[in-house]
């Protein structure tokens, strides 16, 4: 038996299929452009926040860290800037000012902050880092990023001799004030 059926061919031919791959081409394009490049956004957006929260587990186990260490042991607490470049971050600073007495009646509370300074990363020589928490706060500027924690703890026995000595000789002390100055001497010498 004879298969009658016709095959098309000459010019024809070769415009219907180029026509349907054209249609073909159009479809996949739409497809691409609608579903795969918002994926690779969000993928590049995915890897962007997973570094930030890196970079903030990091900062905040390095402050911790350097917290307890200006709290606990004198000889650090005579630091009150520096880098973390033992911890293998050099480029990562940080700074503790004096700490903030609160005190209510005969109870003294001590508020130690930290700010550590992160900078933008231009080589893969400089670490990751990043964490948060109650009492983190998080900035992120054009030059890089600033955390900064705040620890409350009680004094210690060599806080409280520390603040007795500086008083006893002349200098102020956050736990007496300081010992120059005359309350009466504002008053105009009425008493």
């Amino acid at each position: 038996m004879r298969n009658f059926s016709r095959r098309p061919s000459g010019r024809g031919a070769t415009r219907r299929g180029a026509a349907f791959t054209l249609l073909e081409l159009i479809i996949a394009v739409t497809l691409l452009a609608t579903f795969v490049l918002p994926m690779l956004q969000i993928l590049a957006e995915s890897r962007v926040k997973a570094t930030r929260y890196t970079q903030k587990r990091t900062a905040k186990a390095l402050a911790q860290q350097k917290l307890y260490d200006h709290i606990h042991y004198v000889e650090t607490a005579l630091d009150h800037e520096g880098t973390f470049e033992e911890e293998g971050y050099p480029t990562w600073t940080w700074e503790i000012p004096q700490p903030e007495m609160r005190a209510q009646g005969d109870q003294v509370v001590l508020e130690y902050k930290i700010t550590i300074f992160v900078p933008l990363r231009f080589d893969s020589s400089d670490g990751e880092g990043g964490g948060g928490g109650d009492n983190a706060s998080f900035t992120s500027t054009d030059e890089g990023s600033t955390y900064e924690y705040t620890v409350w703890t009680l004094p210690s026995n060599a806080w409280y001799e520390e603040q007795n000595e500086l008083y006893f000789d002349g200098q102020p002390s956050l736990l007496h004030g300081d010992p120059t100055f005359d309350p009466y001497s504002t008053l105009g010498g009425e008493y």
